[in-house]
């Protein structure tokens, strides 16, 4: 029964093989899709894997009590938390970790190697992690380090690096062996840890302070504790207050996010949910569709098996395993798609490690979610036809149709949006890479040596006289980059700012081309500049800058950061800086000779660093890496719907212009036009899909406004992104339903008549 039941699926496949094989593989990259979307939230559900006894260790917070509104921290004063392990019993094993400011500089044999995420910590640092994490040959005390096997990699190759003596700024550590490199889903993010903390005298230093909590303590009871022991620590460590977090759930946390940590990727689960459950929608869609068309052509076969007395339930059974045929093929084309593309989606994903079998059988079990689907369809269609209308020749299931249109309908309302989405996402990349910074961004160009190494001001002086560089600058920091600004935090009127200090030499600001607000008359080291923003901070905190020296003058505001974030409270300070950024202005069309030259200095001044030049608005529209993956996401999406969609509205036309090919052929025998035929027979669809695009406008400005909103500065959404979109997918309709029609109407009205 099985065996006969496989051959007629097989049997109807290849009637509509063009369109079968369409709808498979729409399903299938919808089921990869998803298969990738539940891999990595599963991936990121159950994060910290590597720590060992999580239901006893909590890390420290802090929060400002000076303000209504509390803001959590997740860094603690070193000092503080020695008090209160004294203090609280319930406490044990304080472990405190201090990240180090920006890139840590480790040279070796002449080289020197950039390591980000770098800590200072204590011996007990190996006690918070499952052993099987580190290879130590050494004891871990004062003196030594620690390096990731991507940093030992990189700096050592293949050697073993354990007693290997690494130069830093920090000092020489001799290094006592390696770790695996921390997964994306841990909260923490190391690549080394050194043993060198604080001397006893420096205890005002702070980070992160990790604790256990004696078996059996509630948390409640602990926090508490901390709550009455914080108004004595005040006077020492400032008003703060402090508080316990469990490390089970900091990856899930909302806290501030440090440096060398990080919290859940909500954007990128959340897009990539949203990517996959709607490609799965509009697949599943379509291939209902394509189901219940197919019915629609076998009301006679079904008809003629009731008359035969087949039962309801052998023709659910029939149903299903034609639907499951499809669902397979595509399941395991998802599948085969999936293990060919894992290794650079999990890599753009910075998924290391992957439950897939998990993963697996939850597609597996949305897969039989759609083949009940695509049965009940086909069910639906049939339940009503009755035998003796087949006997008689008087059959139809027409009236069942509008379920068709519907689906179609839902599908292009889908696209119109999608359509409207890209081309917002383009509209403000367009914005991104347009708007101008604040000052004259053109021509300049970066190179970048880290915060403890190379003096760039050798450099600096030996292009001075270089026709094609009309000005170099050295600072700590430049448009677009976190690196290298200190950061202050002030609070005042139960309000809580932030001011980012740079510092520059006496040339930034001709190099920048910066224009002022107020001009200085003279650039020295006692004063300081401010931009207009940071001027309206000092003014709120009662000039609390003044004992930072005098006010040189007021630039105007420039973008520090990406536009997702506000132009920030910004202070300059005029010194003679040696790390960083060494900025240049290349003459227009020079950039080649330019190039060449201070990469030859370069390696003449610091033969054993990498040489990279970069334009400065190239990288800081690559900032905006979050938006392009964006767009690149909504571009492929709507490619895939708008495919989809047109090759459901294809066959639904179709079959609509097949059960009227007699109507047609009268037409045009009377002498009616492609048009009007065309009208006649397929303005039902038109109107729908017409419906469906003007639905999609408030729902395209909702959803667009909505993602706008989460940049500080963006483009205007013009009426014309809202209302193009509809515009061009019923251009598509209509010329999709035209083009069935002509073939159709093309044809000898005589033969189509001989055959009805």
């Amino acid at each position: 029964m099985l065996k006969n039941h496989i051959l007629l699926a097989f049997r109807h496949l290849k009637k509509e093989k063009g369109y079968a094989l369409v709808s498979i593989m729409g399903l299938a990259i919808a089921f990869t899709v998803a298969f990738f979307a539940v891999a990595f939230l599963l991936h990121e559900m159950v994060p910290d894997q590597n720590f060992v006894e999580k239901e006893t260790l909590y890390r420290m917070n802090s929060y400002f009590t000076k303000t209504e509104e509390r803001i959590d921290i997740p860094s603690v004063s070193f000092g503080a938390a020695e008090e209160l392990m004294e203090k609280i019993p319930e406490l044990e094993a304080m472990v405190p970790i201090e990240p180090m400011r920006g890139a840590f500089d480790v040279s070796v044999g002449g080289r020197t190697f950039k390591v980000d995420n770098c800590v200072l910590t204590s011996p007990g640092f190996l006690g918070l992690f499952k052993q099987d994490l580190f290879s130590v040959k050494l004891p871990f005390e004062e003196g030594t380090i620690l390096l990731s096997n991507a940093i030992s990699k990189s700096i050592f190759g293949d050697i073993d690096p354990t007693g290997q003596i690494v130069n830093t700024s920090r000092g020489d550590f001799i290094v006592a062996g390696t770790f695996e490199d921390f997964p994306s889903n841990s909260h923490l993010q190391i690549n080394a840890a050194a043993m060198s903390l604080p001397s006893q005298d420096d205890k005002i230093g702070g980070g992160y302070v990790y604790v256990r909590l004696q078996q059996g303590t509630v948390r409640e009871k602990v926090e508490e504790k901390l709550a009455q022991f914080s108004n004595d620590l005040n006077e020492r460590y400032g008003p703060f207050a402090y508080s316990v977090e469990s490390a089970d759930r900091i990856y899930f946390s909302d806290i501030r996010v440090g440096s060398t940590t990080k919290v859940i990727n909500k954007n990128t689960l959340q897009l990539l949910l949203i990517v996959s459950a709607i490609i799965l929608l509009i697949s599943t869609t379509n291939i209902i569709n394509h189901t219940q068309l197919k019915a629609l052509f076998r009301g006679r076969e079904v008809g003629v098996k009731k008359v035969l007395g087949i039962k309801k339930a052998q023709l659910v059974y029939q149903f299903f395993v034609e639907s499951f045929l499809i669902v397979a093929v595509s399941f395991l084309l998802a599948m085969s798609m999936a293990q060919v593309f894992a290794s650079e989606v999990y890599m753009y994903l910075k998924a290391v490690s992957v439950n897939q079998p998990v993963a697996i059988a939850i597609v597996a079990g949305v897969a039989l979610v759609v083949t009940m689907l695509m049965t009940l369809s086909q069910l639906y269609l049939f339940a009503g036809i009755m035998p003796r209308r087949v006997i008689s020749g008087n059959y139809h299931i027409g009236t069942r149709k509008h379920l068709s249109k519907a689906m179609i309908g839902f599908q292009f309302l889908i696209t119109t949006v999608l359509v409207g989405g890209a081309l917002l996402v383009r509209s403000q990349m367009s914005y991104i890479a347009n708007k101008p910074l604040g000052f004259d961004e053109d021509g300049l160009w970066y190179v970048y040596s880290g915060r403890d190494s190379l003096n760039l001001q050798l450099l600096k002086n030996e292009i001075r006289s270089i026709p094609e560089i009309t000005s170099a600058t050295v600072s700590s920091s430049i448009p677009g980059k976190p690196d290298g600004y200190f950061l202050y935090s002030f609070h005042y009127a139960k309000n809580e700012d932030n001011l980012l200090q740079c510092q520059v030499d006496q040339d930034y600001f001709d190099t920048y081309r910066m224009s002022f607000i107020e001009k200085p008359t003279v650039l020295t080291s006692s004063g300081y500049l401010l931009n207009e923003q940071a001027v309206l901070l000092e003014e709120k905190m009662d000039g609390a800058f003044k004992a930072e020296g005098e006010l040189l003058g007021v630039v105007t505001d420039f973008h520090t950061s990406s536009f997702l974030q506000p132009i920030y409270n910004v202070r300059f300070r005029i010194s003679d800086e040696t790390q960083g950024f060494l900025t240049v202005r290349i003459v227009e069309g020079k950039e080649k000779e330019a190039k060449q030259y201070l990469a030859a200095k370069w390696k003449q001044l610091y033969p054993d660093t990498p040489f990279e030049l970069f334009n400065l608005k190239d990288q800081f529209v690559a900032s905006h890496a979050s938006v392009t993956d964006f767009l690149r996401v909504v571009n492929a999406l709507t490619l895939i719907s708008v495919f989809i969609s047109c090759v459901g509205l294809s066959a639904l036309s179709a079959f609509s212009i097949k059960k009227k090919i007699k109507e047609v052929a009268i037409r045009k025998v009377l002498g009616a036009t492609v048009y009007q035929i065309a009208k006649s027979v397929n303005l039902g669809f038109v109107l729908i899909i017409v419906g469906c695009a003007l639905a999609a406008i408030p729902i395209v400005n909702k959803f667009g406004n909505d993602w706008l909103d989460r940049f500080a500065y963006h483009t205007q959404f013009d009426l014309w992104i809202q209302i193009l979109p509809g515009f061009l997918v019923v251009f598509v309709a209509v010329a999709i339903v035209t083009f069935k029609t002509w073939a159709t109407a093309k044809s000898n009205p005589i033969e189509a008549l001989r055959t009805e």
